[in-house]
């Protein structure tokens, strides 16, 4: 996923440099519904769904609140489409809501600081932002771990 990503930023780049700005399209149905089932499935066993979902996403250039909004709705649904091969394996306990309720404040303040950016940026710079996002996320998934950890130790 982490090479996927890493090739289709640079491809992107690349063809922007040559052939100035990308104009959008959008990919066909076909190509959505296997990047779908990459980012569900990748988003299940590792948490990595994004990648698949973005490559996709992303050559539309969609205006950023129907990109954002596509994003949560397909993300929800992956996560409720989880619950049921977690619930399989025991991994829903009822020990784990404790980290949920430590951590809902954090998702709630992440949530109002990404709708406050989303409110501050041109669809153009959104764009380069999930661009270099996707990029970096990649760059962590070819890797292996945290980027941050190369540089603190």
């Amino acid at each position: 996923i982490g090479v996927l990503a890493l090739i289709f930023v640079l491809f992107q780049v690349f063809r922007s440099l040559i052939f100035g700005a990308i104009a959008g399209h959008r990919p066909p149905a076909w190509l959505g519904m296997i990047l779908g089932a990459i980012g569900g499935f990748t988003s299940t066993l590792a948490h990595a769904g994004g990648p698949p979902i973005t490559i996709y996403l992303l050559p539309q250039r969609l205006p950023r609140n129907l990109f954002v909004g596509t994003t949560v709705i397909t993300f929800f649904i992956i996560n409720l489409v989880k619950l049921i091969p977690y619930s399989l394996l025991g991994l829903l306990q009822v020990g784990n809501l404790l980290t949920v309720l430590i951590l809902s404040p954090f998702a709630f303040i992440g949530v109002r600081i990404g709708i406050y950016l989303n409110r501050r940026f041109e669809d153009d710079w959104f764009n380069r932002i999930i661009y270099v996002i996707l990029f970096l996320t990649g760059l962590q998934l070819v890797i292996g771990r945290s980027l941050l950890s190369l540089f603190v130790g």
